[in-house]
């Protein structure tokens, strides 16, 4: 006994040794703090337009460079030297896939400052101010001392501003635009006529200045080329934009562009993943489902009681195409791989997933219905399929439909994927790539397991029960084929539905509480400050957590609707129910608000509130809801939102965020269930708010 025990020490010793080895690297590197060196926000690799940090203003053209292989002729150039201004170890780890992209993100926070606007209060001159959330529409007048503009075609674009307040030392501006931004369209910001502290106009930022008055006959350099552009078209475009600027250059302090990704360099790969897979599942040699299908277990319930809901529960397995470098599903830190990717030949590999089948579907009595629906269901934050089997919720919405309900992990965003995301914020912001392309794996998965679904589910052995039971497959018509999801599956899920939209896989789409982008999600979420600590491990100044949050938009985009559903849209989107409710402390309304405008969607008028930029539905109760149609619904819990966020101050963004069950409540509203049960069985829109949609308080 004793030899065995120290042979089970021993290679217990032995398997830690590879970890062990990874938690020294990753403390030595990144762990011990070591103060940024004297004149670190500026250098030949920082724009020197912003000098608050070398990386701001965030994104700029100044961190591309020219390449005429590219949709936009630009590729993202962003330094070694300029990320190792923020990090307090011996250097990041190059998230080098983000210089593949010809472009910034569509979606994300701008990041920029200017000294002395933040101790000004975010005033200008005849009353202009930072457009807050609730006033987007001064964005575009003269109210405004934040200029969004789309320099191609010369007008301004709505948006917000506010000082950011993860770092309240080192201030910063964050912009955010209210809908995602064009793909591949060239924009500027500016800060215009904002005033100091004691009521005198700011000066320009010197960087600028020394930009625009660089002499014409100069070297030929790239600072002379930007100069000129800013001179000849940027200037000229934004008084066009914004006649108001009577003296334009003089009034201006702060002023840089940038160039958003195209669609191909953005979407590109997530596109193909998809066609590949579709192209694949049709194809003669794929052969019958039963030969892809494996059953791992089926767990009877029993429905002998009106309390009983669900009958049956399977966990199957399922063959899917593979993309990812290392062709093991269990392995989370791996990459699409090109190979497979334009290749003859994609190997597949098993994933695992989950069926319910609710007692209502089986039973011969007054409970029993006729199916109505199949539900592909995604999950919420770091949750699992489990969550499926777990919730009484998705059980009594099965029972009482007639829904056979669906699930799968969101592959990149499960439990099983936190040690990645953990690596990715402590130690290897490279690492966010595989968090990405996990999820475009894992959005193959579930367009397979819908496939599936649609030609094969109803027929399997394991739908088919024991007399007495039988179960009641067909109504009038064919079931339809929905996508539920809220929280993280109404984020991704939103993404999901848009991006298999050409394959006419979903009928419909049901997005409860989704949002974003990322970058406004993430801050502004009462689960921030666990993250907000483990970035904090290896970053300088909370206003660098800022930075980084925006460089991961750029690879998030793919995967989230500020980036499949940014325009000009070329592809047709499943029509969308989203609902979300005002004072939610985990996913931002504001966030969902500018998902909505994303969707195109709609809103009755008896809302608590008409959200910017949604055409508003008057003198009617129900519509049909048309192919591509949203439809957008708010609740307000108005004491929570008044207690949302303690401190906040006018032109104070990310604040302290008070937690409350907001998040959970909305799903549960008996008013939001019928408008959701209408939709899915009836292809109906019916307002929801001939209540007006207020609620006092978030308790459920």
């Amino acid at each position: 006994l004793c030899n065995l025990y120290r042979r089970l020490v021993l290679l217990c010793l032995l398997a830690s040794l590879p970890f062990l080895g990874s938690a020294a690297y990753s403390a030595y590197i990144y762990l011990p703090t070591r103060n940024p060196p004297p004149g670190s926000n500026t250098g030949p690799y920082c724009d020197p337009v912003d000098d608050s940090e070398c990386l701001m203003p965030f994104p700029s053209s100044f961190f591309t460079r020219r390449d005429s292989t590219t949709d936009t002729g630009r590729r993202v150039s962003i330094s070694l030297d300029a990320l190792s201004t923020m990090y307090k170890g011996g250097g990041p780890e190059h998230p080098s896939f983000l210089n593949d992209l010809d472009g910034f993100s569509t979606g994300g926070p701008i990041v920029f400052y200017i000294e002395g606007l933040k101790e000004g209060g975010g005033i200008g001159t005849n009353g202009s101010e930072l457009p807050d959330p609730d006033h987007i529409e001064i964005s575009l007048t003269s109210q405004s001392i934040t200029l969004l503009l789309d320099v191609d075609m010369q007008v301004l674009t709505a948006h917000w501003s506010e000082f950011d307040e993860i770092d309240p030392h080192r201030p910063s501006v964050v912009m955010q635009p209210a809908t995602p931004l064009n793909h591949n369209t060239t924009y500027a910001v500016a800060i215009v006529n904002a005033l100091d502290m004691e009521g005198n106009v700011l000066a320009p930022s010197k960087g600028l200045v020394s930009l625009l008055n660089l002499n014409e006959s100069a070297v030929s350099t790239e600072a002379n080329k930007r100069s000129i552009y800013y001179r000849d078209t940027v200037i000229p475009a934004l008084k066009a934009a914004a006649p108001w600027l009577k003296t334009t250059e003089s009034q201006i302090q702060l002023l840089f562009d940038f160039h958003t990704a195209s669609a191909k360099s953005q979407l590109g790969i997530a596109r193909t993943v998809r066609d590949k897979t579709m192209q694949q599942l049709k194809s003669s040699t794929w052969g019958n489902w039963s030969d892809h299908i494996r059953v791992i277990r089926t767990v009877d319930g029993r429905c002998r009681r009106p309390t009983h809901r669900v009958a049956r529960v399977v966990h199957a397995e399922v063959d899917v195409p593979w993309y990812l470098t290392i062709d093991s599903p269990r392995h989370r830190a791996s990459f699409i791989d090109k190979r497979a990717l334009y290749g003859d030949q994609t190997p597949v590999e098993p994933v695992k997933f989950t069926v319910l089948i609710p007692c209502s579907l089986v039973g011969r009595g007054a409970n029993s219905t006729n199916l109505t629906a199949v539900i592909d269901f995604g999950h919420s934050f770091l949750y699992s399929r489990q969550q499926l089997i777990d919730s009484s919720f998705l059980h009594k919405m099965a029972n009482d439909n007639g829904y056979v309900m669906v699930a799968t992990n969101w592959r990149g965003m499960s439990r099983l994927d936190l040690p990645v995301i953990l690596r990715t914020f402590v130690a290897e912001p490279n690492l966010f790539q595989a968090a990405r392309d996990n999820l475009i794996q894992g959005y193959a998965a579930k367009m397979t397991i819908q496939k599936f679904c649609r030609e094969a589910l109803l027929d399997m052995d394991f739908m088919k029960f024991r007399p007495p039971r039988a179960f009641q497959r067909y109504n009038l018509t064919e079931p339809r084929y929905i996508f539920f999801g809220t929280s993280q599956g109404g984020i991704l899920g939103g993404a999901y539905s848009a991006l298999t939209g050409p394959t006419g896989l979903l009928d419909a789409t049901v997005l409860g509480n989704p949002g974003t982008p990322f970058g406004l999600l993430m801050p502004r979420s009462d689960i921030f400050p666990k993250y907000l600590k483990l970035l904090l491990l290896n970053l300088h100044y909370r206003r660098h957590v800022r930075i980084v949050l925006s460089l991961m938009q750029m690879a998030w985009d793919t995967v989230e609707v500020s980036g499949v559903l940014a325009l000009p849209l070329t592809e047709p989107h499943p029509k969308a129910l989203i609902f979300t409710g005002l004072g939610d402390s985990t996913v931002t309304t504001l966030g969902a608000e500018v998902f909505a405008r994303a969707y195109g969607a709609r809103t009755f008028a008896n809302g608590p509130r008409n959200p910017y930029g949604l055409d508003v539905l008057h003198g009617v109760s129900t519509t049909s809801a048309k192919q591509q149609e949203a439809l957008f619904t708010e609740l307000l819990y108005q004491k929570n939102l008044l207690e949302l966020y303690p401190n906040k101050t006018k032109h104070g963004g990310t604040q302290k965020v008070k937690h409350n069950d907001v998040h959970v409540c909305t799903r549960l509203d008996p008013a939001l269930e019928k408008q959701t049960q209408e939709f899915i069985l009836r292809d109906t829109f019916i307002d929801a708010c001939l209540d007006g949609c207020i609620r006092s308080n978030a308790s459920c």
